[in-house]
């Protein structure tokens, strides 16, 4: 991506940030990470979430975020960049749920 798109800077820590999120994903494990701003946690969740998708066409991930902005970035800014770069993500479906009837709780 840092070759293909403006703006895009290369950052290891970013890279180490997707490799533990790949790991999570193959392996099916609970992942917990905190990162500082700007240190590219979006890219650095969505392309392995993206790559995941590809490779298994009937999972679902669901990425939740803390504000209602951050997931307009995510669902209007960052997902089409990151298909624009990658057309193989281009067949995923994406939604995007917003308000009080449009939320989850773990079932005891």
């Amino acid at each position: 991506m840092a070759e293909l798109s403006k703006g895009f800077k290369f950052r290891e820590t970013q890279l180490s940030y997707a490799r533990h999120v790949s790991e999570a994903l193959n392996d099916g494990a609970v992942l917990t990470l905190e990162a500082g701003t700007g240190t590219g946690k979006t890219q650095g969740y969505l392309i392995p979430v993206m790559e995941y998708l590809r490779r298994n066409p009937d999972a679902r991930v669901i990425i939740s975020t803390y504000t209602k902005s951050l997931q307009d970035q995510i669902y209007h800014q960052e997902i089409g960049r990151t298909v624009a770069l990658e057309r193989d993500y281009r067949d995923i479906d994406v939604a995007l749920l917003k308000g009080k009837s449009n939320y989850l709780c773990a079932e005891n």
